[in-house]
């Protein structure tokens, strides 16, 4: 197992204060330590496009504290390798959280 240190984001569901009613994420960043458990990339096959996505199969054990654990729902993002990817799983196995990452996370923008 390698070590790990890197931030996940975490979008969590806010009223917007200009627009009254009107929900957004606002993706809130935790700097985080652990392990990596698996590190393999994937080209997945999609016919339709030229070039194809490449994707990741890496999980990452991180050590959670009291806001991971209430929030490991709002996940969106972890960075590996300098890279922001879309965490496609996240299981709580106390006091560690298990995070597996999938193809290249994409801002939205507003």
């Amino acid at each position: 197992m390698a070590r790990y240190s890197g931030i996940i984001g975490y979008a969590i569901r806010k009223e917007d204060p200009d627009h009254p009613g009107v929900w957004i994420d606002e993706v809130e960043k935790k700097c985080v330590h652990g392990d990596t458990m698996r590190d393999n990339s994937r080209y997945p096959a999609a016919p339709s496009k030229i070039n194809d996505d490449i994707a990741i199969d890496v999980i990452i054990s991180i050590v959670a504290d009291p806001f991971a654990m209430s929030n490991f729902m709002h996940i969106k993002y972890a960075t590996y390798m300098g890279i922001k990817w879309k965490v496609i799983k996240a299981e709580v196995q106390y006091p560690r959280s298990l995070l597996t990452l999938g193809g290249e996370y994409h801002e939205q923008s507003k």
